[in-house]
């Protein structure tokens, strides 16, 4: 069956746990879940002869080459092999922080890595030429940009790379939040940061921060923000069935010689919240939030060039931040 060259599907921050034991906060179900969401989207990228699956970054989510055994690595060999076989897809994606040791900008000696050097999974990063699809005369350039703690450095990242293509897509590994929401989890830039880094992408894809927002079109550029594949445990935005596992299929058409770009949400079947998660993982300590609320309210005057760390430092030497609060949310980040 010849596949459309004119199609992908984005997916956010899959943090595939196969071989790993389930999260303490999951339910039993956990791995069964995780196989009928992947299942759903092979059927799906079959059935639409999509050529290609593009993942935000975190892959993979054990940072710790030392969680890893030559048998957990070969249960996700095979994991992502029978993905491949039954989508009949390539997979691309960028580096999330997940996907490098100990989310250190260390690129070798990685699972990540080594799904590239057995060619299971194609790098669209920040130094790799870009994922090019193409209708009639038309070329679509998907261009990749690694996860960078520091936002400065993405920006600049962002502003030096050429792009080619008659239409551009970034795809990033950084926290980004729609103008309505604010910034409303630390180290979160706008859709206006990122129109101010560059006037020639069309459609920002974006990773990273697991809250989704709806498909975007702002300023004339579309931002796909959708929420992430597995619902991990986050104080901040998975607390019911808000979160509700998607990605989004993009496809293009030429009409007049214009691109016509068609981005469409597609919800994955999912277990409810309250058979998924078990119930004590939810009972938050009421006084910790605040605390947490408070650092976040400090956080957001520092300025944003700053990475995670200094932010911290920065904060504990204003003395407008708790010893404990920052002890903890450093524990967080390491």
């Amino acid at each position: 069956m010849k596949l459309n060259n004119n199609q992908c599907i984005f997916i956010k921050d899959p943090h595939l746990l196969v071989g790993f034991p389930i999260p303490s906060n999951r339910e039993d179900t956990f791995t069964e879940e995780i196989q009928n969401k992947w299942n759903f989207i092979a059927n799906y990228v079959k059935k639409n002869n999509i050529p290609y699956v593009v993942f935000t970054g975190d892959l993979f989510d054990k940072m710790q080459m030392s969680s890893w055994n030559w048998k957990i690595i070969n249960e996700n060999i095979n994991f992502l092999l029978n993905f491949i076989k039954n989508s009949g897809a390539k997979l691309y994606s960028i580096r999330g922080n997940h996907d490098e040791i100990n989310g250190k900008n260390n690129n070798e000696d990685t699972i990540f890595k080594l799904m590239i050097n057995l060619n299971i999974l194609n790098h669209i990063g920040s130094k790799t030429p870009p994922l090019v699809l193409s209708i009639e005369n038309k070329k679509i350039n998907l261009y990749g940009f690694d996860w960078n703690p520091s936002d400065s450095k993405l920006k600049n990242e962002i502003i030096k790379r050429e792009y080619k293509g008659d239409y551009n897509i970034a795809v990033l590994h950084t926290s980004v939040v729609d103008k309505k929401s604010g910034k409303e989890h630390f180290s979160c830039v706008s859709y206006d940061y990122l129109l101010n880094c560059s006037n020639k992408i069309d459609a920002w894809v974006l990773g990273h921060y697991h809250k989704g927002f709806p498909l975007t079109y702002y300023k004339d550029k579309y931002f796909i923000n959708p929420w992430n594949l597995t619902r991990l445990s986050r104080v901040d935005y998975v607390l019911n069935d808000e979160h509700t596992p998607e990605f989004v299929h993009a496809t293009f058409n030429v009409n007049n010689d214009n691109i016509i770009d068609k981005y469409k949400t597609i919800k994955i079947p999912f277990i409810k919240y309250d058979k998924a998660f078990k119930k004590d993982s939810y009972n938050l300590n009421d006084d910790l939030i605040d605390k947490f609320q408070f650092f976040t309210k400090i956080e957001n005057k520092i300025e944003s060039n700053f990475n995670e760390s200094e932010k911290l430092k920065n904060m504990l030497d204003s003395k407008e931040i708790k010893k404990e609060v920052y002890e903890i949310v450093k524990e967080c980040l390491s």
